[in-house]
């Protein structure tokens, strides 16, 4: 990716903060939802993640909701579709269009899973950095990263001592390419995508409505 390209991404993060705090974090009324929050709580929606413990914290399935359709005005997820196998992140987008209503929005970001490939392959990023953070923007931290931040620093004997969690793997991925594809088949109006980064993670942000 070239600096230019490098420069437009970084102040796509800026776009992206923006949307998050003027339109994601003030729904326009009805039910919310922000699904796989982990420990971001936000007032004013259901706070739904299958793996994190907290009084203020739904153990839902994101692609398993028991809600009724057309129920819900808006539904908020950053980077946790990933976490659930191919299928079931199809599973996912579909559920989320059954509960939405008409006019309902989305608001989804996802690491970009074309870029992180490009990263990993690029001989000029040294491939101590590609094995040190883009492999875990590509398989996820697989640990819980609140128990130990800098998992490459590893020693081979600690590897067997360390609990696996299973809300840290990713499972799956996505491009601009085909979010498009799937929403579009799931009547959804994309009203913004753009890439950014998000804090060193090739990201994608989207914003659309069920139509």
């Amino acid at each position: 990716m070239d600096i230019e390209q490098e420069q437009i991404w970084n102040q796509n993060l800026n776009i992206m903060l923006d949307r998050l705090e003027n339109e994601v974090k003030n729904p326009a009324g009805g039910l919310a939802l922000h699904l796989g929050c982990g420990p971001q709580i936000l007032p004013g929606f259901l706070n739904i993640d299958k793996y994190f413990e907290h009084s203020k914290v739904i153990n839902w399935d994101m692609y398993k909701l028991p809600l009724e359709d057309g129920t819900v005005s808006t539904i908020y997820s950053s980077h946790s579709l990933e976490h659930l196998p191919f299928h079931r992140a199809k599973l996912a987008l579909a559920e989320w269009a059954r509960v939405l209503k008409p006019g309902g929005k989305l608001f989804l970001a996802v690491p970009d899973l074309e870029v992180i490939c490009q990263k990993m392959i690029d001989p000029d990023i040294p491939l101590a950095t590609r094995h040190s953070w883009f492999i875990y923007t590509l398989f996820g931290y697989q640990i819980d990263p609140n128990k130990h931040s800098q998992p490459h620093t590893f020693n081979l004997s600690e590897v067997e001592d360390l609990p696996l969690d299973e809300g840290q793997f990713h499972r799956c991925g996505f491009t601009t390419e085909t979010l498009r594809m799937f929403l579009s088949q799931l009547n959804f109006e994309i009203t913004e995508m753009f890439q950014y980064n998000g804090w060193d993670t090739p990201s994608i942000w989207c914003s659309a409505s069920k139509t």
